[in-house]
């Protein structure tokens, strides 16, 4: 989880077991200002913020990281995921699942004899990026053929489609803001048919 600044500043002084008055001291803050910074009750300015920086021995942007939080790092070698009853539809997730952050990003990679993916609409927004191969993306009744180097961002409040119209694989980068952390349903049906893409 990512903590907020006040989370971090009160981690921070309790891993040098300092109490909320030695730190208004050393920082030259108010107790009670500190204790409303920690609980999140007050929003610290910037010139705060030095100085409890200061105060604690420690640089700046520290107070807005934790190790490990704020990197992840998906490797190719841990393979992609399956997704649905079969592994023509293989996903890597290339953020944390069910984190705190507000970007989900998967890598997705429909067989040419997969169905297509259908997406329920959640209020959000979409953007995919093909790396290979060809898709349709069909958001209520239009059809949108990408090819590799494609891009498209559009608003997520109605259904859509991801289908492989290629003779060969097909992988994106989709991306979902905030993110669907599993809320929605995703169903597999047939791919249309391809004179319908001309």
């Amino acid at each position: 989880m990512v903590e907020s600044i006040g989370e971090r500043i009160k981690s921070l002084r309790q891993e040098q077991e300092l109490t909320l008055a030695e730190l208004a001291e050393k920082s030259k803050l108010s107790a009670s200002h500190l204790s409303q910074v920690e609980r999140d009750k007050s929003t610290p300015s910037l010139m705060t913020l030095a100085s409890i920086a200061q105060a604690l021995e420690i640089n700046l942007r520290d107070l807005f990281e934790s190790e490990g939080d704020q990197i992840h790092v998906a490797r190719a070698a841990d393979g992609p995921e399956e997704r649905g009853e079969t592994s023509q539809v293989l996903r890597l997730p290339l953020t944390i699942p069910d984190s705190s952050w507000k970007l989900e990003v998967d890598r997705l990679t429909l067989h040419p004899e997969a169905p297509c993916l259908e997406f329920e609409p959640y209020p959000g927004e979409v953007m995919g990026f093909v790396l290979d191969g060809a898709l349709v993306l069909v958001i209520d009744d239009e059809q949108i053929e990408l090819e590799a180097g494609d891009s498209i961002h559009y608003d997520a409040n109605q259904p859509y489609r991801l289908c492989c119209c290629d003779d060969r694989p097909c992988s994106v980068i989709w991306c979902n803001s905030p993110p669907r952390r599993g809320k929605v349903a995703i169903r597999e049906t047939e791919v249309p048919d391809a004179s319908s893409l001309k």
